[in-house]
């Protein structure tokens, strides 16, 4: 139940997803990037995962993320800004911590958010 009231709390108060937007979500085969990228592409978003394997991209893919990235197989920059044109995405939900933190504010585009939900790789350190 948390992680729901979580995605609900990421999706819809801290920066509320409308159609077209485009987002990044870290860790998106665990079970509060699951429910993101489901949330997410019900309401119309384009939804880009990283995960950490071939077997979690396949899981991600079904619960909606369209472009998933391979941790050590792929560039999330990269791929979101091929997928924006160069614009860069309308949100980043950041769980992962200090190994994606500095990368994905490259992802935002102008005025665009950062979600840090959490630090699974250990806290961001500042510049």
């Amino acid at each position: 139940m948390l992680k729901g009231l979580t995605v609900q709390y990421l999706v819809r108060r801290t920066y509320r997803v409308e159609r077209g937007d485009v987002v990044l979500v870290h860790a998106a085969a665990g079970a509060t990037g699951l429910l993101l990228c489901q949330w997410a592409k019900h309401l119309g978003a384009i939804v880009i995962g990283t995960v950490s394997s071939a077997a979690k991209a396949e899981q991600a893919r079904a619960a909606g993320a369209e472009h998933v990235v391979i941790h050590g197989e792929g560039d999330f920059v990269a791929t979101v800004r091929e997928v924006t044109n160069g614009e860069g995405c309308a949100v980043v939900y950041e769980s992962i911590g200090k190994d994606t933190f500095r990368r994905s504010l490259d992802c935002l585009r102008p005025l665009g958010m950062m979600a840090s939900y959490g630090h699974a790789s250990g806290p961001s350190r500042p510049r």
